[in-house]
């Protein structure tokens, strides 16, 4: 550490900008990358960034009665909002779903495929459990027992046998 300048982990940026806690290996996992052999096609899978982290979890800090990103209060953003996604009741209550079933049950997102699917822990899992979300279907399950079964899969990517 230089003299005089403190240094803010990456997990602990993400703590302090959900007032959450990440699991423990999971902190030492974005932390420490380069211990767990982290790296090319594979980052798409397990982002270590808390820019991206943050973005993609902001369902933890955000107001679900606000909808003001998609309709600004304006006529043309109004006409916006109503074609492309319905009345506010509508918006407003499928974001009261989507936090009670991302927010109350603790998902936080920590990779993507590019696609379709997205990669999440839960934070109250004590073992490195990885989870997947099809977003098409919007259904999830349990995909690796172990990150490094997860990284181990990622990699296979970088290495072109997958």
């Amino acid at each position: 550490m230089l003299k005089g300048i403190l240094i803010v982990q990456s997990s602990e940026q993400i703590e302090e900008s959900f007032g959450i806690n990440l699991p423990a290996w999971y902190s030492e996992l974005i932390n420490n990358p380069s211990e767990y052999n982290i790296g090319g096609v594979q980052e798409l899978y397990l982002r270590k960034d808390p820019e991206w982290l943050i973005e993609n979890n902001k369902i933890y800090v955000a107001n679900v009665n606000d909808i003001s990103d998609i309709d600004n209060g304006i006529l043309i953003g109004s006409i916006k909002r109503l074609l492309q996604y319905g009345s506010k009741q509508r918006i407003i209550k499928h974001r009261k779903l989507y936090f009670d079933k991302w927010v109350k049950s603790e998902r936080f997102i920590i990779g993507s495929d590019g696609g379709e699917e997205d990669y999440f822990i839960k934070l109250s899992d004590i073992d490195p459990l990885i989870y997947v979300l099809d977003l098409e279907t919007h259904e999830s399950k349990l995909k690796f027992k172990s990150i490094n079964e997860y990284i181990d899969y990622a990699n296979s990517f970088k290495n072109g046998s997958c």
